[in-house]
């Protein structure tokens, strides 16, 4: 049974280069210079830096809590998915600040 397969191995690689060929003449095309636009900075992966900063601070948060209270696999999983829901939540409501936690106003005094 090996040596089939060697066989038929050996007998498509050789029948390979009979079947490939190139095209007779490819259509005329007039070039054009592409217009690409370069993604900004800012939403590169979709969402502003203060964005992915609180999400990612959100998941190794969530990561943490579950390891510390669970310590399973899907625990942590879970734990990571609920802390970039909670950051992403966080940013909407209150961008990248510490706010609800200092007590700061909106002047900035506490």
């Amino acid at each position: 049974m090996p040596r089939l397969f060697a066989c038929l191995f050996v007998l498509i690689l050789a029948a390979a280069p009979l079947s490939a060929r190139a095209a007779d003449r490819l259509p005329a095309v007039e070039t054009v210079p592409a217009q690409v636009e370069m993604p900004s900075v800012a939403n590169r992966w979709g969402m502003v830096p203060g964005e992915a900063l609180t999400v990612g601070i959100g998941v190794v948060a969530g990561v943490i809590a579950m390891d510390m209270m669970v310590g399973s696999a899907p625990a942590l999983i879970a734990g990571a998915v609920a802390g970039a829901l909670i950051g992403s939540w966080w940013f909407d409501a209150y961008g990248p600040t510490l706010k609800p936690i200092t007590g700061a106003m909106k002047g900035g005094a506490i």
